[in-house]
Order: C-alpha cells, then sequence, then structure tokens
C-alpha cells in the first residue's frame, strides 16, 4: 500500500493536533506509545476510505457479553475470533467501553456495561442493513437502548474532543473520545492487575519519557488491551507515520546545496593554485 503524495495530505488533515513532530521523544514506529499508533491507525484509515467510514456506537447481546468476559484470552481476543470466523475484513479500529452515560440508558460503569464505540469501513456494495446485520452476528442482537443497537453516524469536521490536554478537531476526535474511559475500562475487565490505576510498557514509557501530548510515556497514554484493529489498518498506519516523519524531518533540513558552498570546478581549482 504505496502512501502517495496525496494521501499523505490528507493523513496530516485528519491528524490535525493530534500529533505533531516536537512532542515525539523518538521517531521508530515500534516505541511510540498505543496513542499515537492510534491516531496514525484512525488517520490513514479516514484518508484512504474517506465517507465509507462510519461511527459505530455499538451493545453487545448479553450472552456474547459473558462469554468474551469469561475468555481466558480476553475480550479483545475474543472479538478477534469472532470476527475472524464470519469472514468480516472491512477495515476497522474499535475501542471498547465499560463506562455508560444516561444516552446509553444509565449512568454507571463496570464490566456488565460493556459496550465499544468503532470507526469501520462499510465495505463497497454494502448496504447500511445488511452492514448492521452482519454486525448482530458479531456482536450477538442486544436489546436496543433506544431505538437501536448500533448507531451510525458519519464523520463530523465541527466538533473537537480532549484527551490528555490535547484538543483534535474532526473525525480523529471522535477516536479520543473513545479514549477518555479507557482506564476505568482497564480496571473493570481485571487488566490492571487488581490496581486502579494502569502502568504503562516499561521501555517504551522510558523510551518516550521526555516526550510530550500523546506521545508522553504515561499510562494513560497505552491502551492497546481495548482497542482493536485489523491486520491491515495496523500496516497502514505504521506506513503513514514513516512517511510522516520522513517529511518532517525533511523539513526541517535545509538541502546539502543551499547549506554548502558550492564545489570549484578543476580549472577554477588550477588557476588559484598558480596564482
Amino acid at each position: 500500500m504505496a502512501l502517495t503524495d496525496e494521501q499523505l495530505t490528507e493523513v496530516r488533515r485528519h491528524l490535525d493536533k493530534a500529533v505533531t513532530f516536537d512532542q515525539l521523544a523518538r521517531c521508530d514506529w515500534r516505541r511510540q506509545t498505543d496513542c499515537v499508533r492510534n491516531a496514525f491507525i484512525a488517520a490513514r484509515l479516514f484518508a484512504d476510505c474517506g465517507a465509507s467510514v462510519l461511527f459505530v456506537d455499538g451493545h453487545i447481546n448479553d450472552h456474547v457479553k459473558v462469554k468474551a468476559l469469561d475468555d481466558p484470552r480476553g475480550v479483545k481476543a475474543a472479538f478477534n475470533r469472532r470476527f475472524h470466523n464470519l469472514g468480516f475484513k472491512a477495515r476497522r479500529v474499535i475501542v471498547f467501553d465499560t463506562c455508560s452515560t444516561r444516552k446509553m440508558g444509565r449512568r454507571g460503569s463496570g464490566r456488565d456495561k460493556l459496550h465499544f464505540h468503532g470507526f469501520i469501513e462499510l465495505p463497497r456494495g454494502w448496504t447500511r442493513s445488511s452492514f448492521e446485520r452482519l454486525l448482530e452476528r458479531v456482536f450477538g442482537k442486544a436489546r436496543p437502548m433506544g431505538k437501536r443497537q448500533f448507531h451510525f453516524s458519519p464523520p463530523r469536521w465541527d466538533q473537537h474532543y480532549t484527551f490528555n490536554d490535547v484538543q483534535v478537531t474532526g473525525p480523529l476526535g471522535k477516536l479520543v473520545y473513545a479514549l477518555a474511559h479507557a482506564g476505568t475500562t482497564y480496571h473493570n475487565l481485571g487488566l490492571n492487575d487488581g490496581k486502579r490505576s494502569r502502568s504503562c510498557p516499561a521501555a517504551r514509557g522510558h523510551y518516550n519519557r521526555a516526550a510530550t501530548g500523546l506521545a508522553r510515556g504515561i499510562p494513560s497514554n497505552f491502551n492497546s488491551a481495548i482497542v482493536f484493529v485489523d491486520s491491515l489498518s495496523k500496516r497502514a498506519g505504521k506506513e503513514a507515520f514513516d512517511a510522516w516523519v520522513k517529511a518532517e524531518r525533511a523539513l526541517r533540513q535545509p538541502s546539502k546545496q543551499a547549506s554548502s558552498p558550492p564545489a570549484e570546478t578543476s580549472q577554477a581549482a588550477k588557476r588559484r593554485a598558480s596564482a
């Protein structure tokens, strides 16, 4: 999936101010925080798929939910297997959440309130109703809260959201919003070894200690256990990050031709030597 200049421009547009080059402590993908990776994966998804990406706020069938919660591999692995078994190949970023609001029927948090926020590509040729039926097969048919089990909405540019003092406008802002409950979700799903606060991977936290924004090596910028991304989108996100880093470095480095004096021609050098 070669990244064109137009796609990189679109990735930048979707990133908004989520991540800037000056915020990074390291420039290689494997050392970035989960939030930085999430941002580039989502920005590339929006850049590649455009209006075919739908925001999906969805509920999960109680029986399916219990099976996923009791799966020794974890909730993320349980739903990964369900997507795989159904041949669901659309690109997606899904964030699991255990905090509910009044819009969902009642406030509170806990394992029993597990639901998800998704950024999912509507496959070419599919209708929204057929897409919804496929989601029902993955997440089970749940008793709707309000009118529908799945609430679909298009990407919007007139909203902004803030997470860890980083304000993001546009579609990527909704991802920032979805990550806001990550700490509570980790705790409710028992992903903290019984502790209320998360810990971050020691090496990546150390590498990013001097970083700022979403690149900073603090626990709230690590969330891989509750964010599910398909393998194609992961590779595309890394490709976008690498291209962006290369472009940013080029902007900051003056060209060699401009920074060094022009080389003497052989004849000019001979004349100077004989003078």
